[in-house]
């Protein structure tokens, strides 16, 4: 197998993860414990030295939790941008490709003739 790559891909790790929501009775008791160590993590973040009352570590956690996933939705939006830049980009290769078309002539296509 080459250096790297492992046997259990992503289709694997979906069907795996299907497996073990349908085996679960209750999703948000098998979630808390992450959910409560990502909370923790924020607080850590906010209130390093555990110097700040608990309604304002609470309220600065929220925002930095909603400050990540707005970048993170951001770094999305890019990429979903950059995947249909791409995605324009190619379909005009392949309609200047069957139109028989090179760059210089698809300029000269698109200027007004000298009379």
């Amino acid at each position: 197998m080459p250096r790297g790559v492992h046997p259990f891909n992503s289709r694997d790790a979906r069907i795996a993860a299907r497996v073990r929501w349908d085996r679960e009775s209750n999703r948000t008791a098998a979630t808390e414990p992450m959910r409560q160590a990502l909370y923790e993590k924020y607080e850590r973040i906010v209130d390093p030295n555990n110097i700040l009352a608990s309604a304002e570590r609470a309220r600065r956690a929220e925002e930095a939790r909603r400050t990540d996933l707005m970048r993170a939705s951001r770094i999305a939006a890019k990429r979903r941008s950059a995947r249909a830049r791409a995605r324009r980009e190619e379909a005009e290769q392949l309609r200047r490709n069957r139109l028989g078309l090179d760059p210089i002539e698809e300029d000269m296509e698109n200027c007004p003739e000298s009379a």
